[in-house]
């Protein structure tokens, strides 16, 4: 009965094929759609805070702070004033000054500081700068999360599908089964 045995693993094959193809796409499509979905709050927090508009964020419901502060440069890119609020962010002058240089360095007047998990936003004031930054760490953090709980999920759902498809690939050979013992 090696030809039922080679059937049972095509068709058990065949299915986990397109279930992992399923699986697939349903991962990427969520994941990339709740990362796209953090992404774009960030960015409109951000856009928020450089316009001094921001007060709270609404998330599901719930009201909670988004962690932000502004600085405010001279003509000479020095920090003159910070605004806003941040928990982690201690009165070091010397931090204030290296992200506000990291900041007015590049090109683009939006960017992000990796290793401060930080995003910013500057704007010509008066004869300098004004950098809005917001903290992407917890969205990061959800974003992480979000990729590990849909990668467990995934996984057992398609051990689920693996022995359900077992069990069907037993049931679909049978009537072939039959037909062969009859035949002999």
């Amino acid at each position: 009965m090696k030809e039922l045995r080679g059937l049972r693993v095509k068709f058990i094959v065949s299915n986990m094929v397109m279930v992992s193809l399923v699986i697939g796409l349903a991962f990427f499509l969520v994941g990339g759609m709740m990362k796209l979905r953090v992404r774009q709050n960030q960015e409109r927090l951000l856009g928020q805070a450089a316009e001094a508009e921001f007060r709270e964020m609404s998330w599901e419901s719930q009201r909670s702070r988004l962690p932000y502060f502004i600085l405010v440069t001279d003509g000479d890119d020095r920090v003159i004033r910070v605004e806003g609020q941040y928990g982690g962010l201690g009165p070091d002058e010397e931090l204030l000054e290296d992200l506000a240089a990291q900041s007015l360095a590049g090109m683009a007047d939006r960017g992000s500081l990796e290793p401060y998990q930080l995003t910013y936003l500057r704007r010509p004031f008066e004869s300098g700068y004004r950098i809005a930054y917001v903290d992407t760490s917890l969205g990061d953090s959800y974003t992480q999360d979000m990729w590990r709980t849909l990668g467990l999920t995934g996984a057992a759902v398609w051990l689920a599908l693996l022995a359900v498809s077992c069990i069907l690939s037993k049931w679909a050979v049978d009537p072939v089964e039959r037909s062969i013992r009859r035949e002999k």
